[in-house]
């Protein structure tokens, strides 16, 4: 195997994506926020599957590994659309915080964590379900020199299921950034006393670090979205209609091999890269958040400290 200095340098800084996502999980599980671990889990897997195909399928294009096939090819749907969804989930509790209302975060940790725990897993999981099967063309595609990729037919109905969610959430999830950062503006001075007790208080820095995040993983979510739907449209296949056929789907021997064009290529080579600066992003945004919670929690009152409270 003969690899040349772009694909040694996209292979370590894959994996040094893949650490860097990883290494805040531990303080991120701690707290009600689920964009903010899912954002860290989502680019490490997407960092993985790039690893990996980039080895397995290093100049050539053999079904060598089914099964990892079967498994990410689902997985690259699915996580794209997660990326975005935690993105969204991030800033919508960021507004929530900083917003006019300015609901105590304790009231609303619930509530917001049901929801949040919806959208940051639940959508993914549905599109990469039943909404995949759909508009799913076969098993899978290999493509030469870079391995497993999701085979959906590239019709109306694709672009409506698969492809629309990136840029929708996108979007949504710049919409409510701007709005946190305007209300970040506006109460200013009031930001260190918004968070409820035993919750670590929001200061500049967790607003600029989370904000920072949310707004560069909706942006960098987008343009292989976009492009995806630009091209087909191009080609004037777009308003096709490809009915559903589970004997083609699951056929265990149909799969769909290509060599992409040097300027298909090189496009898909620079959307590559994206799981990677968002590891980077990841890791840079969340060590502007200082944690201020304490390492022990306080031990609640006894009961003797409790009579004298009283009398």
């Amino acid at each position: 195997m003969s690899w040349s200095k772009y694909d040694e340098s996209y292979f370590l800084f894959s994996c040094i994506a893949m650490m860097l996502a990883l290494a805040p999980l531990p303080w991120n599980f701690r707290s009600w926020n689920v964009g903010i671990p899912c954002i860290g889990v989502y680019t490490a897997m997407s960092c993985l599957i790039n690893i990996v195909n980039h080895i397995v399928w290093a100049n050539n294009d053999y079904d060598s590994f089914p099964v990892w096939c079967d498994i990410t090819s689902k997985l690259l749907v699915g996580l794209p659309i997660g990326l975005s969804a935690a993105a969204l989930c991030v800033a919508r509790r960021l507004y929530i915080c900083l917003g006019p209302s300015r609901s105590p975060l304790k009231a609303q940790m619930r509530k917001a964590f049901h929801f949040d725990f919806f959208f940051a897993v639940g959508v993914p999981l549905f599109v990469t379900g039943p909404l995949y099967t759909l508009v799913r063309g076969w098993r899978y595609e290999i493509v030469f020199d870079r391995g497993c990729l999701p085979a959906p037919h590239e019709d109306l109905g694709s672009h409506l299921l698969i492809h629309g969610w990136p840029v929708l959430l996108g979007t949504a999830a710049l919409v409510y950034g701007g709005l946190a950062l305007r209300a970040f503006v506006t109460y200013d001075e009031d930001i260190e006393n918004i968070a409820a007790p035993n919750v670590p208080a929001l200061d500049r820095s967790h607003v600029i670090g989370l904000v920072g995040l949310a707004t560069a993983t909706a942006v960098l979510g987008m343009p292989p979205a976009i492009c995806r739907i630009f091209m087909d449209m191009s080609s004037g296949d777009v308003i096709r209609w490809i009915p559903w056929d589970y004997e083609r789907i699951y056929q265990p021997v149909v799969l769909f091999t290509f060599t992409e064009t040097k300027e298909l290529h090189a496009i898909n080579g620079l959307f590559s890269w994206i799981p990677n600066i968002i590891g980077l992003v990841y890791f840079l945004s969340l060590s502007l958040v200082q944690e201020d919670q304490p390492e022990h929690p306080p031990t609640p009152p006894t009961i003797e400290e409790k009579a004298m409270h009283q009398a």
